[in-house]
């Protein structure tokens, strides 16, 4: 990509930042529908397994209730399917343009592409470590204390003339504990541990239904948690970026160099 004259070399970057962002948005608004997916489907599964025992018990509630207690257990596996193959989607997509923009602005020493990064958390076994050092790296990476703050912007308010300023203040960083990182990722597999053990109960009998019905119901209430430190987690590190975005935006290119920091061209 060909830099006009006077344009900052951050600058080819600014789209890229935006596209990131939206992603990010939307990502943390379809963990939250995931979330409270799982917070809608605890008290069906619930529902089921208090009229399984009420079969156990020998006072069997009516055949429509049976029914419709199968029917709302299945639509909530259908829509807890699309919102993992959805929010999964965006979540890469959102972490592939973040590498891909962290790496441009003076992140070049990151150890992982973006390709990498999508990868682990696709190829089983890779897939149990590899997401948590990518998002810990990628969040140290973007750490705003690399680049220098920029001056302080003052500018001139038009109701009050030059006796009133205002001025800019910058925004302040956003940091996120590794702890916090990990346990995102933790509890995230936790909860895929109980999921799975609960898809074994294959059985019919009342037992094996009550007891796939309680390991699904902590599954989704971790999952819950998962989400929600998901949420924290895209946030925490899209403020980050932009941050960085700012700081490398708003210096000179002297100061950038004089930091260690360059800027690498936009890819086509």
């Amino acid at each position: 990509m060909t830099i006009e004259a006077g344009q900052h070399p951050a600058e080819q970057h600014a789209g890229d930042v935006d596209v990131a962002r939206s992603r990010a948005t939307w990502a943390m608004i379809l963990l939250g529908l995931t979330a409270a997916q799982r917070a809608v489907t605890i008290p069906l599964t619930l529902w089921q397994s208090s009229l399984g025992d009420a079969v156990r018990r020998g006072e069997p509630p009516p055949q429509e209730s049976l029914e419709r207690s199968d029917q709302l257990i299945q639509l909530a596996g259908v829509a807890q399917l699309a919102l993992l193959v959805a929010t999964g989607t965006l979540f890469l997509m959102w972490l592939h343009r973040t590498l891909k923009v962290t790496r441009a602005l003076g992140g070049d020493t990151l150890r992982w592409t973006p390709k990498d990064a999508v990868w682990g958390f696709i190829i089983p076994f890779i897939n149990i470590t590899r997401p948590f050092q990518v998002m810990r790296d990628v969040h140290d990476h973007l750490a705003p204390e690399v680049l220098p703050e920029p001056p302080v912007q003052v500018q001139s308010s038009e109701l009050s003339g030059y006796r009133g300023v205002e001025v800019k203040a910058p925004p302040p960083p956003v940091q996120l504990p590794h702890a916090s990182i990990g346990a995102w990722w933790g509890f995230f597999w936790v909860g895929n541990v109980f999921g799975n053990i609960a898809a074994r109960q294959t059985g019919t009998t009342i037992d094996a239904v009550l007891a796939r019905n309680a390991l699904n119901a902590v599954s989704d209430a971790i999952d819950i948690v998962s989400a929600v430190l998901a949420i924290v987690v895209v946030r925490g590190v899209t403020a980050r970026l932009v941050e960085r975005y700012r700081r490398a935006r708003h210096n000179p290119v002297e100061a950038l160099a004089a930091a260690g920091i360059t800027i690498t061209d936009r890819e086509p």
